[in-house]
């Protein structure tokens, strides 16, 4: 009688055992919808197991990250983050005109000895830094687009055909180099001219920098 009551209740007793199908170590181990938590795949909510929020001591995004879409074009030397690099460190280099992509941040670095003799067209880029820091560098006209434009004639006998900026909303010529800047660069109008140095200094005015936020 006592065993053939045991049997009756074991019979009636189910116990639910996980597969070894649905053991886990991480994440990727889960799939349909489950969840790794506590070394087994389950559903949300499963058994009681809810999953932790997020940290919230978690440094938030960096707003000014680059846009993980933006493609480095095949005409740079190289990109920084969402900046276009046209590198001509070589003497000589970059002896024809070098041409910045359109619609993006371009620096051009003429940083060997006559390099960038063949100007420099940065009239389509977003926005444009120019290096003329090496002796008898730049030597043939620059041209700016309608975005920022910086150029820095640093060292002797540079950007000596011209800056043209006259179209940027914002303009600014480094000329400290020696027999540099002749003739002096054209700037977006005669408030944005230092008129002692003749050359184009944003600070100037307030509507020497239009530029959109």
């Amino acid at each position: 009688m006592f065993l053939a009551v045991m049997a009756g209740s074991l019979a009636g007793c189910q116990f639910q055992r996980r597969s070894a199908d649905y053991s886990c170590d991480s994440q990727a181990d889960c799939s349909g919808g489950r969840v790794c938590a506590g070394g087994w795949c389950v559903e949300s909510g499963d058994g009681g197991i809810s999953l932790p929020d997020a940290d919230p001591n978690a440094p938030d995004a960096d707003p000014n990250a680059p846009d993980s879409s933006f493609v480095c074009p095949a005409t740079c030397s190289r990109c920084e983050a969402d900046t276009c690099v046209m590198d001509c460190a070589l003497p000589d280099a970059c002896a024809t005109e070098v041409v910045c992509p359109p619609g993006v941040k371009c620096r051009v670095e003429c940083g060997g000895r006559n390099a960038c003799g063949g100007g420099i067209d940065c009239s389509a880029a977003s926005d444009c830094l120019i290096y003329c820091n090496a002796n008898d560098t730049c030597d043939s006209p620059i041209t700016c687009g309608p975005g920022p434009c910086r150029v820095n004639c640093t060292a002797s006998a540079t950007c000596v055909m011209g800056i043209d900026c006259a179209d940027s909303c914002q303009c600014d010529t480094v000329c400290s180099g020696s027999n540099s800047c002749t003739p002096a660069p054209t700037c977006p109008s005669g408030v944005c001219t230092d008129i002692g140095t003749g050359e184009c200094d944003s600070s100037l005015d307030p509507s020497c920098r239009t530029c959109p936020q």
